[in-house]
């Protein structure tokens, strides 16, 4: 893949933006929140994936996890082909 600098000096653009944002499910205190569309959550505890729809809070997004359809391992590897 080819990598373009940026210029400090101007507005860049860019061609997508994505990351996996690591939470505790044992920690409480975030549950009221709600997150952006999209986003893909990886519990630290057991590694399960959940995908935010940007309506529902985290307590509603982690009794629903991705059921396994593809790990945090899947998705650094879906990842490496795509960037490489």
């Amino acid at each position: 893949m080819t990598v373009y600098i940026g210029n400090s000096n101007k507005l860049n653009q860019i061609s997508g933006c994505s990351s996996i944002l690591e939470i505790d499910s044992t920690d409480t205190t975030l549950y009221d929140k709600v997150l952006p569309k999209n986003m893909i959550l990886k519990d630290v505890r057991t590694d399960m994936l959940y995908l935010t729809d940007g309506v529902s809070d985290i307590e509603e997004i982690l009794s629903h996890p991705l059921n396994g359809e593809i790990t945090a391992a899947e998705v650094s590897a879906i990842t490496s082909l795509i960037l490489d």
